[in-house]
């Protein structure tokens, strides 16, 4: 197999050079394009692994650019970033709404855009579905690396995180959609680091296999994780402090000087609803397997029983 193929188009040229060779250095053959016509023309002559887009192009801006892509059958599953100086929450929504993959904010990390392209590259190319707001594999795709790691003779357990219900629900109806996926991106940033460093600190100089995934549907809070049990602890712990330190963010001032949001229950009675945090448990990967037969039916089920019990003071 060749090296993997990139398209990055941006009107800048000194940022057009830099993502470039970034990219060559990792390995990576690299098409450049300046706009978003020269961008299709370089896509079907090109026909690249994936596609870096400014979204501050002349002609076709990169959100113009990936609907455009998106309603074409032979690029509906092109993995796609859009590296952007815009970094309002609206202007991330809009262009995960338009299609992209992944939003990611300049100035960049070069380790975090090239791992992000590989990793979109390998879930194509492996089949592999991705929620659309965390970008994390569906729940099949940790199933089946838990069952490979135990044919492959490590001790592996799994677990379930969530983001505590209550607070969830209280958060959403109160801030709305656009913070309530923020929320859902924090948790997937917070489980990604506290996996990374669980690994880190492995004693032993054998990479450790662990697993991350979004169950349920697009906006449902649960993840789920596998691989050898300490490891698998020490990261559930760690993701849990890290999200309680960033939670209070995603909340305005009086909310987060307060420690809670005033909420009412069903018969009126004033409530304090703590804040976001994190919840996790070990759980037996037969569960997770009986949870993939009835695909689909969990989330709803969940969510229909849990509407409407809390609401905003």
């Amino acid at each position: 197999m060749g090296k993997l193929h990139v398209l990055i188009a941006d009107d800048d040229p000194s940022l057009q050079f830099v993502i470039a060779e970034t990219f060559r250095g990792a390995g990576y053959r690299v098409t450049t394009a300046a706009d978003g016509d020269e961008t299709l023309r370089l896509l079907d002559a090109e026909r690249p692994d994936a596609c870096v887009l400014d979204v501050g192009m002349p002609g076709r801006n990169g959100f113009e650019l990936c609907r455009d892509l998106r309603a074409r059958d032979e690029w509906r599953d092109l993995p796609i970033v859009l590296l952007t100086s815009r970094s309002t929450d609206c202007d991330r929504h809009w262009g995960l709404d338009a299609g992209a993959d992944e939003y990611l904010t300049k100035p960049f990390d070069p380790n975090t855009l090239i791992t992000t392209v590989a990793e979109l590259i390998e879930s194509r190319l492996s089949g592999e579905e991705r929620n659309p707001i965390t970008k994390l594999p569906a729940l099949a795709s940790v199933v089946r690396r838990a069952r490979s790691l135990g044919r492959e003779g490590w001790p592996t357990a799994t677990a379930l995180v969530e983001l505590k219900a209550d607070a969830a629900r209280v958060h959403r109806q109160k801030y709305g959609d656009l913070k309530s996926a923020e929320a859902l991106r924090l948790a997937a940033t917070c489980l990604r680091q506290a996996l990374a460093a669980a690994a880190i600190e492995h004693e032993d100089s054998t990479p450790l296999p662990l697993a991350l995934g979004h169950a349920g549907d697009v906006s449902y809070s649960r993840f789920v994780l596998a691989g050898p049990p300490a490891a698998l602890r020490l990261a559930l712990d760690k993701a849990c402090l890290l999200f309680a330190q960033q939670a209070p963010a995603l909340y305005d001032q009086v909310d987060r000087e307060r420690g809670h949001v005033l909420a009412r229950d069903r018969d009126g009675a004033a409530l304090g609803i703590p804040l976001l945090a994190l919840t996790a448990e070990i759980v037996p990967l037969s569960a997770l397997e009986g949870e993939l037969r009835t695909a689909g039916n969990e989330g709803e089920l969940r969510g229909a029983r849990d509407e409407g019990e809390l609401r905003t003071a």
